[in-house]
């Protein structure tokens, strides 16, 4: 059974209640003792988890993989120049940004569903969020290296934009989608070296997000859009443990014909 992080109120009225506990809050670590979250669910609270260093980039990971991070009140993913992989995960449901990717660092997302459809109150910030100036505890701000890679994935919501950037010029950033669905009102997008082969602003039409349920339905746009150099090693499996083959579909889940 997977491990569960939520609220220990046990009556019915607060089973989908945001903002009851606070947040896993994550430093820095000793370069080759990174932190693994595998296997949870991180429900109801106000930051799924927080991952922040000071002043230095930090080589040690936060490796996530089949984790569920929904129902937040703030934001599901807040990270801080910080180094950061996540596979076979879902991150959806929160009141702030699904995930704010802040002052820098190193990211991969491969076969994650981003799901963002917060109706408890209204919701301006878009799911997806990347800067690159980096905030010292002392007041002083500085330009830093950012570095993005999604893959095979989902990025989407029931804002017009669900992605936006906000670089400063002196650092060295980099991002790239590939074969993902995106929600994002970016012109040109075909022609940017920023997405390839991606599906723009189409609704992935999941199964029933008002109930948590980010499966694909049978004529969801994700279906198939995968590339399977991404889902080698341990994505050859979803978050559900079926298998993606040859023809992965986008996001944490593989569509399974007459589910």
């Amino acid at each position: 059974n997977p491990v569960i992080f939520q609220g220990d109120r046990l009556e019915s009225y607060y089973k989908d209640e945001p903002g009851q506990w606070d947040r896993i809050w994550l430093m820095e670590a000793r370069e080759g003792h990174g932190h693994s979250i595998n296997h949870a669910i991180i429900r109801n609270g106000t930051i799924g988890i927080q991952a922040q260093t000071f002043i230095k980039n930090n080589k040690a990971p936060l490796l996530i993989h089949n984790t569920v991070i929904e129902n937040h009140t703030g934001m599901g993913i807040y990270a801080n120049l910080y180094n950061m992989k996540a596979t076979n995960t879902v991150v959806a449901n929160c009141g702030n940004y699904a995930m704010a990717l802040t002052g820098g660092g190193e990211y991969i997302f491969e076969q994650n569903t981003i799901a963002n459809y917060w109706k408890n109150s209204t919701r301006t910030t878009p799911s997806l969020f990347f800067n690159n100036v980096y905030q010292d505890p002392y007041g002083d701000q500085y330009a830093t290296n950012f570095f993005f890679e999604m893959n095979n994935s989902i990025m989407y919501g029931n804002q017009s934009n669900e992605f936006e950037t906000d670089f400063h010029i002196m650092g060295d950033t980099t991002y790239t989608f590939n074969n993902s669905l995106i929600k994002t009102t970016y012109k040109n997008k075909g022609s940017f070296s920023n997405f390839n082969e991606c599906v723009f602003n189409k609704d992935p039409k999941f199964k029933d997000y008002e109930t948590f349920n980010y499966h694909l339905d049978t004529l969801s746009p994700a279906i198939g859009i995968g590339n399977p150099l991404y889902s080698t090693g341990i994505l050859q499996y979803d978050l559900d443990g079926v298998a993606r083959g040859n023809t992965p579909d986008a996001g944490a889940y593989q569509f399974v014909p007459n589910e």
